[in-house]
């Protein structure tokens, strides 16, 4: 493996390329990218990439036959991944049977990626990301998982956070923050349920936005109030 391992990007969505690139190169891994299947392969005459990604969808041209002529007919041994903007089982079956070694699926997430990656490459910005992922625990057993956050924004509704943490839509949280303290509920704490997540490609953190769960017309009243003694 290269001393900074290289990641060659085959990709015809400019935006995505380029959000893949930041992305990566904060990982620790040298990124090349090419808008086409041609182009693809003129880079393939001049290096040998640590790992390959194929975007599936390359408009008239196809991924599958990238990932035929790589195993097939260049018997190369290095990782390939696929990129889908699809959740198309079957396809990424075919992707599979053909010699790739496992998928992204689009939208771009940085942990998931992160735990793709450094199932292939030993890089210790990888293990770094991956790391952040709170594996939440399933079913009805009590457990405590803590995670850093700062507060951006609070409303009536809900709180809007940002923190290195993915936590999954859905998730129910307990939330103690400054802001609620100050609005006078009991030890700054309310219980919240996650509504949506976000990645800030500029930031590399999470957007997460909270809905206050369970509340009563006191506690309500006591966040309209606080709100509004700030707007005066």
């Amino acid at each position: 493996m290269n001393a900074q391992p290289v990641v060659l990007a085959v990709e015809d969505d400019p935006e995505f390329l380029k959000a893949l690139q930041v992305v990566l190169s904060r990982f620790g891994l040298k990124v090349i990218g090419a808008a086409s299947a041609e182009d693809f392969m003129k880079v393939m005459d001049q290096l040998r990439p640590d790992l390959y990604l194929i975007d599936l969808q390359l408009g008239t041209e196809c991924g599958f036959e990238l990932i035929k002529k790589l195993r097939s007919d260049l018997k190369v041994i290095a990782p390939v991944l696929v990129i889908s903007g699809t959740k198309a089982t079957e396809q990424i079956a075919h992707a599979i049977e053909l010699g790739a070694n496992d998928y992204i699926v689009k939208p771009l997430d940085r942990i998931f990626l992160a735990s793709k990656l450094s199932r292939f490459l030993d890089v210790e910005q990888l293990d770094e990301h991956t790391s952040e992922y709170r594996n939440l625990p399933s079913g009805r057993v009590a457990a405590r998982i803590e995670f850093k956050s700062r507060v951006l924004v609070v409303d009536e509704l809900g709180v809007k956070l940002t923190t290195s943490s993915l936590v999954p839509k859905g998730t129910v949280l307990k939330l103690r923050c400054e802001p609620l303290r100050q609005a006078g509920i009991e030890n700054g704490e309310a219980l919240v349920t996650v509504v949506s997540t976000e990645l800030d490609l500029e930031t590399q953190s999470y957007l997460i936005y909270v809905e206050f769960d369970g509340v009563d017309s006191e506690f309500m009243q006591s966040i309209r109030r606080w709100l509004t003694e700030k707007t005066v």
